[in-house]
């Protein structure tokens, strides 16, 4: 893997996933001790990775390019068991047989169809079954650990809205970088690891967005780990769920990652991931909106403080950049707690330095933090009288402005007729 490029691997993959992907192919068939079957092949691709040592995130690598491609092998898997005999085609062809043939040998077509049917139906048990063995050795506490700190170091490479990285691995620097050859590959089947569109787009190197197809991918197969705990119906499916697996999995460290990217404006493309993932660990919207409120008023306060530290506290003057970034912190929190304002009164409670801070702050702020901070003033006293109204004006965001400016437009149009 340290070798091999993504764009090399990727007929590998494709070989893999055609072997491993239907009724009938030889990863599911094999059923004897000393063959190759799905559940030996992640186990060879999890040891390939070396899931008990850390994977470096942060910089561009063939050992990552490969990874996100077994990322989406392993999701393509889950999904499929998931929802089983989705991808089966091969079983619906087998029993389709010619109409002219029907009509000349009826009894021997129904006898063919009948012992068909019997095999087909073995051959899905023996297709879900290899599926449930697979997917049950990939469901492991340490491989998820291994996936959520891959997402724990992206945090601070999306802090910035991040670039394509189009030299990559091959670019040095200086003056030699400016005369590098452009090789554009034909944007052939990559199926069913990048779309057609994507390997047009990308046709120069497929792995330009190396970060964002990591993220992207590394949050996608951790939701369909994780999934089948939420969804769970009591079936035969539950039964062999419950003794592959033996015991949960766990994400209750990563809460901080996970609120990070829900409320980083550059992870939007991964923001529903991270919202059910965060979901599950909360158990209730309730609890979820505490948590992540929370989160996001220490987040603001922290860079509150920041900001008027670094000016040199109160009592110096405060500069005209400066003084934007503090009203940005407090629109954040005012928006927040205008939402939700038991969870900001709660803050309060639990960290008795906010509230004075904001007081000392009213005397020193320019006019724009002052209206904020009295605001939030006003929200930590808040009794409850009208939280419906405030909850749908902060949800409807801007629609309230809209249609102020069409009873307006319609006042004045009433006004110029009765003149007229």
């Amino acid at each position: 893997m340290e070798t091999t490029t993504g764009v090399q691997a990727i007929p590998v993959m494709q070989l893999f996933h055609r072997l491993s992907s239907a009724v009938g192919d030889p990863f599911v068939d094999s059923v004897e001790a000393e063959s190759l079957n799905l559940e030996k092949l992640i186990k060879w691709f999890l040891d390939e990775m070396k899931i008990n040592q850390p994977f470096v995130a942060r910089t561009r690598s063939y050992f990552g390019e490969v990874s996100i491609l077994i990322f989406m092998f392993f999701t393509i898997m889950l999904r499929n068991w998931n929802q089983p005999g989705s991808d089966v085609s091969s079983s619906k062809s087998c029993g389709t047989t010619d109409t002219s043939e029907k009509m000349t040998i009826q009894t021997h077509s129904s006898m063919s169809l009948s012992s068909s049917s019997m095999s087909d139906g073995q051959e899905k048990g023996d297709f879900t079954s290899c599926l449930h063995r697979a997917c049950g050795y990939l469901r492991q506490q340490v491989f998820v650990n291994y996936l959520m700190d891959i997402l724990q170091q992206l945090v601070h490479v999306f802090k910035t809205p991040v670039t394509a990285d189009t030299h990559g691995l091959t670019h040095g620097s200086g003056c030699g970088a400016l005369l590098t050859v452009k090789r554009e590959l034909p944007a052939g089947n990559f199926s069913p690891f990048f779309s057609d569109s994507y390997s047009k787009l990308h046709r120069s190197d497929l792995f330009a967005d190396y970060h964002r197809l990591l993220l992207e991918n590394t949050f996608r197969l951790v939701y369909c780990l994780i999934r089948p705990e939420k969804h769970d119906k009591g079936g035969e499916k539950d039964k062999t769920y419950k003794t592959s697996s033996g015991k949960d999995l766990k994400l209750d460290g990563y809460q901080d990652v996970l609120c990070s990217y829900i409320n980083n404006s550059n992870t939007t493309f991964v923001r529903r991931y991270a919202r059910r993932l965060f979901l599950h660990i909360c158990g209730s919207k309730t609890h979820y909106y505490s948590v992540r409120d929370s989160w996001q008023f220490s987040s603001e306060i922290k860079k509150l403080y920041k900001h008027i530290n670094k000016s040199g506290g109160f009592q110096s003057s405060i500069s005209y950049e400066r003084s934007v970034k503090i009203v940005k912190c407090l629109s954040t929190i005012a928006e927040v707690s205008a939402a939700r304002p038991r969870n900001w009164q709660k803050y309060c409670l639990r960290h008795s330095d906010v509230l004075p801070f904001l007081i000392n702050g009213l005397f020193t702020f320019g006019e724009e933090c002052v209206v904020q901070t009295l605001k939030l003033l006003k929200l930590a006293f808040y009794t409850g009288k009208d939280a419906n109204h405030t909850s749908q004006k902060a949800e409807s965001g801007g629609d309230g402005g809209i249609s102020s400016n069409k009873l307006g437009l319609q006042s004045v149009e009433s006004k110029k007729k009765k003149k007229g």
